[in-house]
């Protein structure tokens, strides 16, 4: 696919373009792509690799993995995110001080004067996931009021979006839960 993209330019290529496209095959996001779903062929990384220099910016690195992405079919796409929300759960859980404990337990909440209801589908003394498909944004104030099962007595607990993706939104509290 890249190689059909980048062979024109091969003929009459600059060093600093020469340097740009060997950037591409060592870039993190490429490698994953190269290996999920071999997008790059053995030709084009004999053509592209010959030098170990990979500072480049980060607009040009932006710029790069759009290039990539838009080349992809709709079903690669929504692999790759899939894989990605995986990668960056991975990273969230690695960063965790707190176990969280898988649960399904309906919660009323409070974000930017509005007023909805969801689900809790994990828990730790820090925070919690709600599954919603409500738009949020990031550092959004959130107050919720849920019981925990087994008992009546409600926990009314205050904390910021610190994450969002498909699902829902990752929530930590601006203090610890005693009472899990």
């Amino acid at each position: 696919m890249l190689e059909n993209l980048y062979q024109p330019e091969l003929k009459t290529i600059s060093k600093k373009k020469l340097k740009n496209l060997r950037l591409i095959w060592r870039n993190p996001l490429t490698i994953f792509l190269k290996k999920r779903y071999k997008i790059f062929s053995k030709s084009t990384k004999t053509n592209l690799m010959t030098n170990n220099d990979n500072k480049i910016g980060k607009e040009e690195v932006y710029s790069k993995i759009l290039s990539i992405i838009s080349i992809l079919s709709e079903a690669q796409m929504r692999k790759l995110l899939k894989s990605l929300e995986k990668w960056q759960q991975s990273k969230f859980d690695e960063k965790r001080k707190y176990h969280r404990k898988q649960t399904f337990i309906w919660t009323e909440c409070s974000a930017s004067s509005r007023l909805f209801t969801d689900f809790i589908q994990n828990l730790s003394v820090s925070g919690l996931f709600i599954e919603t498909q409500l738009p949020f944004f990031v550092g959004e104030e959130l107050s919720m009021t849920f019981s925990l099962p087994g008992t009546d007595d409600p926990i009314k607990i205050t904390g910021n979006i610190v994450r969002i993706d498909s699902k829902g939104i990752g929530v930590q509290f601006d203090e610890l839960l005693s009472d899990i």
